[in-house]
């Protein structure tokens, strides 16, 4: 996983449609899955190096941070959503 800290898990796995809902991406979540009482907070590392981008009040997801990441010549993006904060400058 994308962590130091082995405690977070996986709260939604990669695709899946519900009624109308998409879902593309992989949700973690530190504390007991659909509690957001026991939620906490932890770090998460970059997939790869990059061109990073961090945005407050993303209709729909907050918090983020965008990279563009360029690997052998094909260039590939990660988002990283519903931060509560982010190291980097908002940009």
């Amino acid at each position: 996983l994308p962590f130091i800290d082995r405690t977070v898990k996986i709260q939604q796995g990669w695709f899946y449609t519900n009624s109308s809902n998409r879902h593309e991406g992989i949700d973690y979540i530190k504390g007991t899955i659909d509690s957001p009482s026991t939620w906490q907070g932890f770090e998460a590392l970059a997939a790869a190096d990059g061109d990073a981008i961090y945005t407050t009040g993303e209709v729909g997801w907050g918090n983020t941070v965008r990279i563009k990441h360029v690997l052998d010549q094909t260039i590939y993006y990660t988002l990283y959503a519903h931060l509560d904060k982010s190291p980097l400058a908002e940009g």
